[in-house]
């Protein structure tokens, strides 16, 4: 068949063909098909051969979920979502650093990087300028930020000072906010906070989430 010939039906014929096989093929792998057809048409119009590519009107597949994406109903919590995780938390350690984190939207590895000597009680604000990551080959330890905008001070408010101070007294100046001489576990922190989430209702709904619920 010339290209000339192909028509909007032609192509999608084929995408319905090719999802209805005995193995049908996945929306991403349509989807890869689709692009490299649109490039053939658009080639083609480019070179004159035919004057009117048919992909122009046709929509483009869209990607499929993975199994993991299918299961995350919950990707940002609104206000009484977040009230009522917030509530299943009280008597874990997790309490004080989702709140924070909720009020705040500071990342997981910034929020166990911080130590005593970034809380600025007097200005009510946070310096953030590192931050903490578990790694096969060296274990927890600090990093600089990707980037310089990644260092910064925010301001916080007077409840949020309070979560922080109950963290901090009785602590020196180097030691981590969460955690003393030695920070928490950045992947038993996220582990504990899924299990007990889901134990709420929040199937799949992880500490990230929090940074987009605040």
């Amino acid at each position: 068949l010339h290209l000339g010939k192909i028509t909007q039906d032609h192509i999608e014929l084929l995408y319905q063909t090719l999802r209805t096989l005995k193995r049908p093929l996945s929306e991403t792998t349509v989807l890869q098909i689709h692009r490299v057809i649109s490039q053939i048409f658009k080639s083609a119009v480019q070179k004159k051969m035919i004057n009117e590519s048919p992909m122009l009107y046709i929509k483009a597949p869209k990607r499929s979920k993975t199994k993991y994406q299918q299961e995350l109903p919950f990707n940002v919590l609104d206000s009484n979502n977040l009230k009522k995780l917030i509530e299943g938390l009280k008597g874990s350690y997790l309490l004080d650093l989702v709140v924070i984190a909720a009020k705040t939207g500071i990342r997981r590895g910034e929020l166990l990087a911080l130590k005593v000597s970034d809380i600025n009680f007097d200005k009510s604000s946070i310096h953030i300028c590192k931050s903490l990551e578990q790694t096969k080959s060296e274990g927890i330890k600090l990093k600089s930020p990707k980037n310089m905008s990644s260092i910064r001070t925010i301001g916080v408010d007077s409840e949020t000072l309070i979560f922080l101070k109950r963290n901090i007294d009785s602590k020196n100046g180097n030691d981590y906010v969460f955690g003393g001489a030695d920070p928490l576990n950045p992947h038993k922190l996220s582990k504990d906070f899924v299990r007990i989430a889901t134990r709420l209702g929040f199937n799949g709904f992880s500490f990230h989430g929090l940074r987009h619920s605040h």
